[in-house]
């Protein structure tokens, strides 16, 4: 009997792992994909909730993000997927749901105040108007600061569940080596 519940053990941890690694090829690919995406996105909102009164010069040229960019986007897609484990497709929907709602509303929040901060700062504005460069927004931070904010209930509900213990890393260890 003991050596059964070992290798249910085993089953389910390797379906996790398996799960983990598609999950952050997908977040990769999710990031590569959306990259630009949030740029326009975030430029739209600061010029939009400052009542146009930012105006971007100057060329928009990006290539790629930083390494950071693309695994926390890998990470929280893992989050996401082995929080959607073992729960029925409404539940998963709601959960997925939930994030990104709350990932759309910190965008939006954390891009007004940046934005209306760069209007604050500008001593030199000619009627409270601001030319910016298309590089003068740290887009990266704007998305990742959302994108944690956005996996903050689902990590709650993983801890949760998995009644984490400061041995319990210890514990799987001496599991997988038997």
């Amino acid at each position: 009997m003991d050596s059964k519940n070992k290798e249910i053990k085993h089953n389910i941890m390797l379906k996790k792992i398996i799960l983990s690694i598609i999950a952050f090829i997908l977040g990769i690919t999710l990031a590569l994909l959306t990259d630009s995406f949030f740029r326009h996105i975030i430029q739209t909102l600061f010029v939009a909730t400052t009542f146009h009164k930012i105006n971007f010069v100057g060329k928009d040229f990006h290539f790629f993000s930083s390494a950071l960019y693309y695994n926390l986007f890998g990470l929280a897609m893992i989050v996401v997927a082995l929080d959607g484990y073992s729960t029925n497709i409404k539940q998963l929907l709601q959960k997925i749901s939930m994030s990104i709602l709350i990932f759309a509303v910190a965008i939006l929040g954390i891009s007004t105040v940046e934005a209306h901060l760069k209007i604050i700062e500008c001593t030199a504005c000619d009627e409270g108007y601001r030319n910016l460069h298309w590089n003068d927004i740290n887009y990266e931070i704007i998305v990742l600061v959302s994108l944690f904010l956005a996996i903050i209930p689902n990590s709650i509900r993983l801890v949760k569940r998995s009644n984490f213990s400061l041995f319990t890393a210890f514990n799987l260890f001496k599991i997988t080596k038997n």
